[in-house]
């Protein structure tokens, strides 16, 4: 029962992340984002990317809205030990830049 149960399971997955996949070419920015980025990057900020998404389907979508090349790091939910609204990602971020806390703004 446990092997069915399992194989179930990574069905279920992989059936999740290829819809996630799919989805993510038809994804939209926010109009001024590439605009705001390039302003922020061209003040020497970090750009980093955290999300709850599985880091496949978050750079597929980074791909797809030509974001991908305006980040530094990209930290998703499979590579934390919790999720969001746990602060996991953005403490990986913080040692990802070796800053502080009290550098960091999340928009």
């Amino acid at each position: 029962v446990s092997t069915l149960a399992s194989a179930d399971s990574a069905t279920a997955l992989q059936d999740l992340v290829d819809r996630n996949l799919k989805e993510a070419a038809e994804i939209q920015v926010f109009t001024g984002i590439h605009s705001a980025i390039k302003r922020l990057r061209a003040s020497g900020r970090g750009i980093s990317v955290w999300t709850s998404r599985d880091y496949v389907t978050a750079k597929a979508i980074l791909d797809a809205t030509g974001l991908i090349h305006d980040v530094d790091h990209v930290v998703a939910g499979d590579q934390v030990s919790q999720r969001k609204p746990h602060p996991d990602g953005i403490l990986k971020i913080k040692d990802l830049y070796k800053c502080e806390a009290h550098e960091i703004v999340m928009v």
